[in-house]
């Protein structure tokens, strides 16, 4: 059975208007927020403004762009888990998103069940690395585990 939990954050990019829709009506009974978007030139503007638990987002983007969005979201928020989406039966394109850092891969059309269900589990997933990410400052330098990464902190003065 699938619980209702609480409010999460979806960010669905697709061209078919209807199927975003049909999408955010059943997303919605299950605690998502959902803001929609057919247009992929808004999202550097959208994830500015807005915090998402997870992205959804088109591999059939007009002029190839899904796989160019999912490098970029990937380099600018690196802990944002994105699910793509095709209408192709490519596996080629289904290997492609996933080597390229997408969470997940579904293949249109598929049950919204299933799509809840793999979001669940992705957030799930992402909730645990967030339970043991441990940030560690020396000196002025701060390290992410969840991230590997590590920032430079020019405020803080060393003094030896």
């Amino acid at each position: 059975m699938l619980e209702k939990r609480s409010i999460k954050y979806l960010l669905m990019i697709d061209t078919d208007y209807i199927f975003l829709q049909n999408i955010e009506k059943f997303m919605i009974k299950y605690n998502y927020q959902v803001s929609l978007a057919n247009n992929s030139d808004s999202i550097p503007s959208i994830l500015k403004k807005n915090r998402f638990d997870l992205i959804l987002l088109e591999h059939d983007l007009p002029n190839n762009k899904g796989l160019y969005w999912l490098k970029w979201i990937n380099n600018e928020y690196p802990t944002l888990p994105v699910m793509m989406t095709s209408n192709r039966l490519n596996e080629h394109e289904r290997l492609e998103g996933l080597e390229n850092g997408a969470r997940d891969y579904l293949t249109k059309p598929f049950h919204e069940k299933e799509l809840l269900i793999r979001t669940n589990n992705i957030l799930r997933k992402e909730e645990n690395i967030k339970s043991k990410t441990l940030e560690i400052k020396i000196g002025n330098v701060l390290f992410n585990t969840a991230t590997n990464s590590s920032v430079h902190d020019k405020t803080t003065n060393l003094l030896i």
